[in-house]
């Protein structure tokens, strides 16, 4: 894809969570622990709006609590950081 112009177009480059990681990079955090606390941040908000979605069906804490972990923390969620 390299020689292609404008390959960016074609990509999906995360613009929605870069504010979040020029925020770590304004507080003066180096490129790789910016992109861990940006990691970080970005698991908590998922389980956090897991956990807010599944409660507000079912209404039941635990079972919410559970199916947000199993949402923002399963095996099948995980293997898609790697990047073959």
């Amino acid at each position: 894809m390299y020689p292609q112009e404008a390959i960016m177009i074609f990509s999906d480059n995360l613009l929605g969570t870069s504010i979040l990681y020029s925020f770590y990079r304004v507080l003066g955090c180096d490129v790789y622990l910016a992109f861990q606390l940006w990691m970080v941040s970005i698991t908590i908000l998922n389980y956090c709006c897991a956990y807010l979605f599944i409660n507000y069906l079912i209404k039941n804490k635990f079972a919410a609590a559970l199916g947000a972990f199993i949402f923002a923390f399963s095996v099948a969620l995980v293997s898609q950081y790697s990047y073959p």
